[in-house]
């Protein structure tokens, strides 16, 4: 039997450094000017000042003394608050591939590998830059690696992250034994994940589908023939998700990762039988049956506590930008998996 091992890690780090001094200076200017724009409302109970904070605080929040960033100046501007980063072209490479490939060169480097030896590519993150599932395959390229390309954590409808898990949601197969125009379905659902996810817009989902089966053949990944025979094709998503799916376990993996590190360290540096160098095999006590149950039951009684306290506000905010708000809302990686609740956004 094969067994995997971790030969070579590579950790990027952004040459910029933001001090918890600069951000308290330019959090203090922005409360100040919100303070003064909106005096008369403050004055009249009807909205709430903003306190100024310090570098005490700060660090008795997080530890925190200063962080890494790409890109400063946005973050410091008080009138903006957050990255100021130029919008890439299609055909450049992401912020995330240039990421990659920095640390995929020091990962290499330490195995005494050539990145032709790969082939696999994995790219997981909690929120993609670009809203497609071709990160990876951006990755794969710029190393000058082979095989396969996969992105994790691509939202592809509120409850279902990644290529494979969406391939077992929405048609229960795996991603190699898709068809065409399973497939260019697949790729349609990132930017709308719950338009084109419903059966009330198919209409929509399968004109959205056949323009991606027409760009595969400007750019060389089908015929003209195949894409044709393709377009021909219903949607096939099937009725409802797979019964094996079930993202309830979710929280249970996650709660035995942190165990095991906490047991075995995370890295080669911490113990030789660490989680992502040490090559563990790992049983556990999960029951789906009983996690399901689980998570229904705790879900009813908060919805039992939460009945009478009314609205709590927003889950997240997002920035109104009319071409983009859509992307914006699925990077967010909200999910809600209640029966009948769906995530929603209000833009007026």
């Amino acid at each position: 039997m094969f067994q995997p091992a971790i030969t070579g890690t590579g950790v990027f780090t952004p040459s910029l450094v933001i001090t918890n001094a600069e951000l308290v200076d330019s959090f203090n200017a922005y409360a100040e000017k919100f303070n003064a724009e909106n005096a008369a409302a403050i004055a009249a109970g009807e909205v709430e000042a903003k306190e100024p904070s310090s570098v005490e605080f700060i660090f008795k929040a997080s530890g925190i003394e200063q962080r890494y960033v790409l890109e400063k100046e946005g973050i410091l501007d008080p009138d903006r608050m957050y990255p100021n980063y130029r919008q890439r072209s299609h055909v450049e490479p992401g912020i995330m591939t240039e990421i990659a490939m920095d640390a995929c060169a020091k990962a290499l480097a330490q195995a005494g590998a050539d990145a032709s030896e790969i082939d696999l590519v994995i790219c997981a993150a909690s929120n993609m830059e670009r809203a497609y599932p071709a990160i990876g395959v951006e990755i794969q390229k710029a190393i000058g690696a082979g095989g396969f390309a996969f992105d994790m954590n691509v939202a592809c409808s509120s409850a279902t992250f990644g290529v494979q898990a969406a391939a077992r949601a929405y048609f229960d197969k795996d991603v190699g034994q898709l068809e065409l125009h399973e497939a260019a379905f697949l790729s349609i659902l990132p930017k709308a994940p719950e338009r084109y996810g419903r059966a009330k817009h198919e209409k929509l989902a399968i004109s959205r589908r056949n323009y991606v089966l027409d760009q595969m053949v400007d750019n060389g990944w089908a015929s003209r023939a195949e894409a044709d025979r393709a377009k021909a094709r219903p949607l096939g998503v099937i009725p409802r998700r797979s019964q094996s799916y079930d993202p309830s376990v979710g929280y249970f993996a996650e709660e035995v990762r942190r165990r095991l590190i906490d047991r075995y360290g995370e890295t080669a540096e911490d113990s030789p039988n660490s989680v992502y160098a040490g090559g563990l095999w790992v049983r556990t006590s999960l029951n789906q049956e009983m996690q399901r149950a689980a998570q229904d039951a705790l879900r009813a009684g908060l919805l039992r506590y939460h009945s009478g306290k009314g609205w709590r506000g927003p889950i997240a905010h997002i920035v109104l930008d009319p071409e983009q708000w859509r992307s914006q809302l699925v990077m967010v990686n909200r999910s809600i998996s209640y029966k009948d609740w769906r995530v929603g956004v209000v833009l007026q």
